[in-house]
């Protein structure tokens, strides 16, 4: 079970990839899709303060992401890989190794 800031606990994380944003750094992202939510208490650190969670289907998440309106660079790549494991039925794949 993993809490988030979003005020949700997932009852499974999928692994969907590690990256590195900058080419010369040495900070990982990793990215993840949680299922299986559950609501809970909201809780943000100081760096997330402002921060807002938004609901939508994953065509227009994908449709967001490639016209530019998510502007987190580690978000819309979640939503891209997230769509296209799904479309591809990986995600399905992915999670039964875990």
């Amino acid at each position: 079970m993993q809490r988030g800031a979003t005020g949700f606990i997932a009852q499974q994380l999928i692994p969907l990839t590690v990256t590195r944003l900058l080419n010369r750094s040495t900070v990982r992202l990793h990215l993840f899709a949680a299922t299986d939510l559950t609501p809970s208490e909201r809780k943000l650190s100081g760096v997330e303060t402002g921060m807002t969670v938004e609901w939508w289907g994953l065509q227009d998440a994908a449709a967001a992401a490639t016209d530019g309106l998510i502007t987190l660079a580690g978000g819309a790549l979640g939503v891209l890989l997230f769509a296209e494991r799904t479309r591809s039925c990986r995600l399905a794949d992915v999670a039964g190794r875990e």
